[in-house]
């Protein structure tokens, strides 16, 4: 090998190198900010050990209709098995009553194995990342860390849940598959990924946009959702959960009434000494940064229409102003802004 090739190969290895360190330093930050926040409400360990617990879980009624959360959450079985094989062994044996709650809050270790788990998902986005895009992989990192920090900053709902960062890994996978032209890699990733959260369906969708003529595109989508559709069945079953569908009208009227007239349903979302942030800034502003800086290329409809469905998605079933929800689109909406950059690595790559 000549002396500039070494050269070359040198410094790019120096830069993956590089940001490998700053991916390290990240995920030491996130293990912090998770071990503070766990203790601050007693949803983080109800969901962390729901599959210990045979997936029992509160439903109640509230001003955003009812929240059946064994219906809704449940059904998530794989991340309710991680959860709590990540917390066994320190709650081993301890059934989650209000004295237990407490000392599992307030301990050392459910908070620390819970910062591990969630160090666990971002390290392997990281990697994926790393590998799938080299030494440019340095605004997918820092920005994927700066959107979760802000969903999981202090005052703002407080929650940390196991299907947080599985569902940002699967949706990060998805991104790398699409934008080096081996979508069809994902597919049978999907229904993993919906088992793990069912907001994945949405990414069923992409496949309405993937090379061939109309029949193919037809015949992948259908075969995405119908796996979706079969994953999402499989946990409802395991799960033993009831089929239900949230209040949409109620919901869908909350969202709205904080995104236009910051209204929020109950004061307990956020701490009073905490400046609520403004919806504009929901994945730390990426999402109107996409609609101001859009995708170009031969991805843009597909990316649109995932990130269209998903919003559409949050608005009638979700709680937008818990920005945690929105983990999953961080990396689609961080993609436009180092497509260009990615553009002759994938080309000599495909």
């Amino acid at each position: 090998m000549a002396e500039p090739e070494l050269l070359t190969v040198g410094r790019r290895m120096g830069r993956v190198l590089g940001l490998a360190v700053v991916a390290a330093a990240l995920c030491v930050m996130l293990y912090h900010q998770v071990r503070w926040l766990v203790p601050l409400h007693h949803h983080n360990v109800v969901t962390f050990r729901a599959y210990d617990q045979g997936f029992e879980m509160d439903s109640f009624e509230s001003s955003l209709g009812r929240m059946d959360l064994g219906a809704t959450w449940g059904p998530r079985v794989l991340s309710n098995v991680a959860g709590s094989l990540a917390t066994r062994e320190c709650c081993a044996g301890r059934e989650l009553s209000l004295p237990n709650l407490g000392q599992m809050l307030h301990g050392e270790d459910f908070p620390h194995d819970a910062g591990l788990y969630g160090v666990f998902w971002l390290a392997l986005i990281f990697g994926l990342y790393l590998l799938a895009f080299g030494g440019e992989a340095l605004i997918p990192i820092l920005g994927t860390y700066c959107g979760v920090a802000f969903g999981y900053m202090p005052g703002i709902a407080d929650r940390i849940y196991p299907w947080d960062m599985p569902s940002l890994f699967f949706f990060s996978a998805f991104l790398v598959c699409l934008v080096r032209g081996r979508l069809l890699v994902f597919l049978p990733l999907l229904p993993v990924a919906v088992l793990f959260k069912e907001t994945a369906i949405v990414l069923a969708l992409a496949y309405a946009f993937v090379p061939g003529s109309l029949r193919r595109r037809a015949m992948f989508t259908a075969v995405a959702l119908g796996l979706c559709v079969a994953a999402r069945w499989v946990g409802v079953e395991i799960s033993g959960s009831e089929v239900s569908t949230p209040d949409l009208l109620p919901r869908l009227a909350a969202n709205l009434r904080f995104v236009f007239g910051f209204e929020l349903p109950s004061e307990d979302w956020y701490h009073p000494a905490v400046m609520v942030p403004h919806p504009l800034l929901i994945d730390a502003g990426l999402l109107v940064a996409f609609v101001l800086h859009p995708p170009r290329g031969p991805h843009r409809a597909a990316l649109w229409t995932v990130v269209g469905a998903f919003t559409a998605a949050a608005f009638a079933s979700g709680v937008v102003f818990e920005y945690r929800i929105w983990f999953e689109l961080i990396p689609i909406l961080l993609y436009p802004w180092y497509a260009d950059r990615l553009a002759p690595r994938v080309a000599s790559s495909s």
